[in-house]
């Protein structure tokens, strides 16, 4: 009999409330990206040689580098001053984010003002 009673306790115990708390699982989840549907490649740069400036062609925001090919150093400079290099170096890149706003830009090299001009469309 106290065999008996000692089961039946054993029983009601592992089956009773306790006062642990319960632990709930963590929800994991995992992404896992597909294919990409566009490609997302930087723009081409922007090039400066012989006292001018080509890929004058950009998207909005885009961030962009200009490569300055020729002999001397160049600048590419907005005419408002919206968005200035600095002057690069002879063989020399900088990097430049173009205005956010589509429109056309009229630029220039501010060290070659009156013979390097030009416009730069942001679309």
């Amino acid at each position: 009999m106290l065999a008996a009673v000692a089961v039946t306790m054993m029983v009601f115990t592992a089956c009773g409330d306790d006062d642990d708390p319960t632990i709930e699982a963590e929800s994991t989840s995992t992404t896992v990206a597909g294919p990409s549907t566009t490609t997302s490649q930087p723009p081409a740069p922007i090039i400066v040689r012989d006292f001018s400036f080509t890929g004058l062609e950009v998207k909005a925001g885009a961030r962009v580098l200009v490569q300055n090919q020729g002999p001397s150093a160049h600048t590419f400079t907005a005419e408002d001053n919206r968005f200035d290099t600095g002057s690069i170096a002879s063989g020399s890149n900088a990097q430049l984010t173009i205005p956010s706003i589509p429109g056309t830009y009229k630029i220039k090299c501010s060290i070659h003002p009156t013979r390097m001009t030009g416009e730069l469309k942001v679309t």
